[in-house]
């Protein structure tokens, strides 16, 4: 609520001294009514604690976002359902949640419904759809890749994007990252595949995990190496990881669950 005197008021001439107060309501914006199409995905509005959730599906007829709770993986504790004509800008459809509707949801997913056309894409609103610009995902313990793949409804076995905004972020402690110019020397590597081996020299218990990574940094630098590119450093399904020969092949990469997605989504 905003107070204002007449005075401020453009257009309004104040008899004399005596200035009257009037009471203005504050209209939601546009975005803050029926969200943003962009950035695509889940974005966390501190000023408005709320939650922007934008997900580009061309040829769905309808659209609903699903909100989970961390002890409820089946029954959507809210499910809202997207209004074509206020909540689709061309080939995207968004909405705005407050922190107030989204309660003790910590997951979210998508039902999508529309037209099958064989070869292009397909839908069936009974599963669960994972956001494909989800920053971080959560494969439920019942997670079953096999379950997506067939008719039937899916939930409580879908992965799910995780609701991670709102909360605490990690503190850097005023750190900065170090910017490298052409004295860069660059080394690609598998986080798993470099340190699971007993060669590797890593202790048992870290072998093929972040924690055994940082062990050998004294062995990177020793090399010249400047700069570590990790692969891959997002959520993946795991049981799409084949291991042949000691090297890592068929890892479903973004890229494949993009092109997944896209089918789904139309």
């Amino acid at each position: 609520m905003n107070r204002l005197t007449r005075s401020e008021l453009p257009g309004v001439d104040t008899p004399g001294d005596s200035a009257q107060t009037v009471a203005l309501t504050k209209r939601a914006t546009w975005e803050q009514a029926e969200g943003s199409p962009l950035p695509l995905g889940v974005t966390w509005i501190e000023k408005e604690q709320a939650f922007n959730f934008a997900v580009h599906s061309e040829r769905a007829e309808s659209v609903a976002l699903l909100l989970f709770s961390a002890t409820d993986l089946v029954n959507p504790i809210l499910t809202f359902r997207f209004d074509f004509l206020r909540n689709k800008s061309g080939r995207i459809w968004h909405c705005r949640i407050p922190i107030t509707d989204v309660g003790e949801a910590r997951y979210y997913a998508y039902s999508v419904s529309g037209e099958t056309v064989p070869q292009l894409h397909s839908f069936d609103p009974q599963k669960v759809l994972v956001d494909p610009y989800a920053q971080c995902i959560f494969f439920p313990p019942g997670f079953d890749r096999e379950l997506a793949m067939r008719e039937g409804p899916n939930a409580g076995r879908a992965p799910l994007g995780s609701l991670t905004g709102h909360r605490q972020k990690f503190d850097w402690g005023g750190g900065r990252p170090p910017h490298h110019e052409s004295d860069a020397v660059i080394y690609e590597l598998h986080v798993k595949g470099f340190t699971k081996n007993p060669n590797s020299g890593v202790e048992a218990s870290r072998a093929g995990t972040y924690a055994g990574l940082v062990e050998k940094i004294p062995y990177l630098q020793e090399l010249g190496i400047t700069v570590v590119e990790l692969m891959p450093i997002f959520q993946r399904d795991h049981v799409a990881i084949v291991a042949e020969r000691g090297h890592f092949v068929g890892v479903i990469t973004r890229i494949d669950l993009l092109n997944y997605l896209r089918k789904q989504l139309g």
